[in-house]
This record gives C-alpha cells, sequence and structure tokens, in this order.
C-alpha cells in the first residue's frame, strides 16, 4: 500500500505572508470603491453642512475616534517627533488634498473633479524626483500624455468648471502627491495610529478654515446631508483613508496610488447615474489620457 504524500504545514512566515496579501486585497477594494463614491457624497453632504466645516468635522470625528479607540488597546503615543510629522502630513492629505477638492466641487461635477484627481501619481513621480528618482523616457511620455489629458479637459465647451476650481483640484493632487512620497521618508506611528493623527490634525486646519470663513451660520443639515457625512465619515474616513495608510507601509507607491485608475469610473458612473452630471466626449479624451499617462507612470516602477 503507498502511503500518500506527507502534507507540510504551512510555515508561519508562509501564513503572515497569506494574511498580508490578503489585506492588501482587503485595502485596495476599500481604496477602490469607497474613495470612488466620496466625490458624490461630498457633493450630497454640502446640500446642508458648507465645505470646509463638512470636511472638518468629518477628518477630526473619524481622527478622534480611532485615536481613542488605540489608545484603549494600548497603542503607543507618537513621540513629538513624530507627532510633527503626522500634523504635516494632515495638512497635505486632508486639509490641501481634500479640502481643496471639496471646494471645487462646488466650481465642478464631482466626476470631473475625481478625473483631475487622477492625475496624482504623475506628480508623485514628479516629487520622487527631489530624492534621486527622476521619471524615466517612458515615464516623460506618460507625464506629457497626463498633462495633455488636463488640457482636453480644460478645453470642455459648456462645462461648469472654472479656472479656480481646476487650479483648486490640481494643487490637492500636487499636494497629496508630495505628502504620498514625503511619507515614505518620514519618522511615523506604527499601524493606524498614522491616520489617526493625521486626521485630527487636517481636520482641525479645516475646521478652523471654515470658521474664518463664516461657514457656521450657513449649517443648515438636511437628512440627506447628514447621511452624507456618516457615510464619509465612517467609510471614507475610518475605511479608505486607513487602508490608504496600511497600503503606503506595506506595499510600493506603484501599489499605494493605483486606486487612481478606479475612482474616477466609479465617480462617473455615481455622478453621471445619480447625480445627472454629464458624460462628454472632452470628459472621455481627457480622462482616457489620463489614465494612459498614469499607468505608463506607475507601471515602470
Amino acid at each position: 500500500m503507498i502511503s500518500p504524500p506527507a502534507v507540510t504545514p504551512p510555515t508561519p512566515a508562509t501564513a503572515t505572508s497569506r494574511q498580508l496579501r490578503w489585506r492588501i486585497g482587503v485595502a485596495l477594494l476599500a481604496v477602490y470603491l469607497i474613495w470612488g463614491s466620496t466625490y458624490y457624497g461630498i457633493v450630497l453632504a454640502m446640500k446642508g453642512i458648507p465645505p470646509l466645516l463638512m470636511a472638518g468635522s468629518r477628518h477630526l470625528t473619524a481622527g478622534t475616534l480611532l485615536f481613542v479607540v488605540l489608545w484603549a488597546r494600548g497603542a503607543a503615543l507618537p513621540d513629538r517627533r513624530q507627532w510633527i510629522h503626522c500634523v504635516a502630513l494632515g495638512i497635505l492629505f486632508q486639509a490641501m488634498g481634500n479640502g481643496l477638492v471639496v471646494l471645487a466641487t462646488q466650481r465642478m461635477d464631482s466626476s470631473l473633479a475625481a478625473v483631475l484627481v487622477a492625475s496624482m501619481p504623475l506628480w508623485a513621480g514628479l516629487w520622487s524626483g527631489l530624492w534621486g528618482q527622476w521619471p524615466r523616457a517612458r515615464e516623460w511620455v506618460g507625464l506629457l500624455l497626463g498633462l495633455a489629458g488636463v488640457a482636453v479637459l480644460r478645453l470642455e465647451p459648456n462645462t461648469n468648471a472654472d479656472g479656480v476650481g481646476t487650479a483648486m483640484v490640481l494643487v490637492a493632487a500636487v499636494a497629496w502627491a508630495f505628502g504620498t512620497v514625503w511619507s515614505g521618508k518620514l519618522n511615523l506611528p506604527g499601524g493606524a495610529m498614522t491616520a489617526a493623527v493625521q486626521m485630527m490634525a487636517g481636520g482641525v486646519v479645516l475646521l478652523v478654515g471654515g470658521t474664518l470663513h463664516g461657514e457656521w451660520a450657513h449649517v443648515a443639515p438636511t437628512s440627506t446631508a447628514v447621511a452624507a457625512w456618516v457615510y464619509l465619515t465612517l467609510a471614507g474616513n475610518l475605511g479608505g483613508y486607513t487602508a490608504f495608510v496600511f497600503l503606503l507601509r506595506n506595499t510600493t507607491r506603484a501599489v499605494a496610488t493605483s486606486y487612481a485608475y478606479v475612482n474616477p469610473l466609479v465617480a462617473l458612473a455615481l455622478g453621471v447615474g445619480l447625480g445627472g452630471e454629464s458624460f462628454t466626449a472632452h470628459r472621455a479624451g481627457g480622462g482616457a489620457l489620463i489614465l494612459l499617462g498614469v499607468v505608463l507612470m506607475v507601471l515602470r516602477r
């Protein structure tokens, strides 16, 4: 009788590797689908909550909740340098990256803003040059294609987007790209503590901005706005942003920023299907050029 081949039990290293791959897959799904839906969620939330107060309150609420949970579970608190680094990234990611996009959606369709934000990996490629990783030939082609796509979008006739709104989104993408590249060089807390402190810091900056802008006088929340705010806070912040920080710490920059492929498609589907936004040849062509440029930039690395 022939004995069956012995089955080698998985080693701890193999089990850990499989668990990490599974967590990376879940995190990617979160930033792909959840973040793509937040553009339309922002539009709904601003129907009763002014932009800076809406963004600041969701970031501060989510960050505080996450911080308290981590602290209660015994997570190590950041040291002085880590606090400074997290606050700086919170300003780049939440205050500038998200805050400017929220303001811009008052001047353009949410789907168009999502397409412009998709240019972020292009700027990340340029920022990488500050640390000696300048784009190579094919990456320069991708960058030029992406910029051409932005130009095509700006040439779209009969659009509600103006130059100020477009500039806001592009500055947001540049700030987010710099934070993405720079975060790999910084001393940051372990686990989700990084995300918690960043969200709190960015939320405070946005709330101060909204207060100085006089937004409290225009707060008139509706049930739709409140529901959208809750979704943005729980799903967009606690789910999506925590997943993004996890990807930055456990994958390459190319993987962490690959959401730029999918977010515009999700935002476009929701904006056109539910929000009645337009889908034009300029928007399709410009978006295709930006995504092609991102592909050439990211896949090379």
